[in-house]
């Protein structure tokens, strides 16, 4: 009877994320995925330009709790503006699915969730290990997709920062700072 390394278990585990991760994708849809991302961007940013707006509308509404007005208005817009390209993206994938478009939109979707979970593994290998979280090594050696997913994120990353070079300091930033020794 052949055993199952530790190395086979490391991919098996990864293919199960990455399977789930495009089926999700293919459900939502290359439209809601992609839309999925701009909201989180697009709130973000209207959050911050909004955050002044937002603390004189609570402030005017409510009394008390001012310290948590900056907080609870960013939460507030940012929820808002997700949910509402959220929809849009939604009434959008409607439509796509009556037309002979609704099975690429859906292949399109499970690229793009495998991607953006090949990413955040990637990115969550690479915190950790700059952190001096280590994988160990066993889980490693062999290992078919650890080797591929690993570099992906410090890519992605050095290559955004040639256009937008305040993330390359904000990243550097992340890495250089390591987990305290355990007594």
């Amino acid at each position: 009877m052949n055993k199952v390394s530790i190395v086979n278990i490391t991919d098996i585990i990864l293919l199960l994320i990455l399977g789930f991760a495009g089926y999700r994708g293919y459900q939502r849809g290359f439209l809601v995925s992609l839309l999925s991302i701009v909201a989180f961007f697009a709130a973000t940013i209207l959050a911050f330009l909004l955050l002044d707006w937002g603390v004189q509308m609570l402030d005017d509404l409510v009394e008390g709790f001012n310290g948590a007005f900056p907080y609870l208005a960013f939460i507030l817009i940012f929820i808002g503006v997700a949910i509402a390209i959220n929809l849009i993206g939604k009434v959008l994938k409607k439509a796509i699915d009556l037309t002979l478009l609704g099975g690429f939109d859906s292949i399109g979707g499970g690229m793009i969730g495998i991607l953006k979970w090949v990413f955040g593994l990637s990115l969550l290998i690479w915190f950790s290990q700059n952190v001096g979280i280590e994988v160990p090594p066993d889980m490693q050696n062999g290992s078919l997709l650890y080797s591929r997913i690993e570099p992906v994120a410090p890519l992605v990353i050095d290559s955004i920062s040639e256009y937008w070079p305040f993330l390359k300091s904000l990243f550097q930033s992340v890495t250089e700072y390591k987990r305290p020794a355990i007594p």
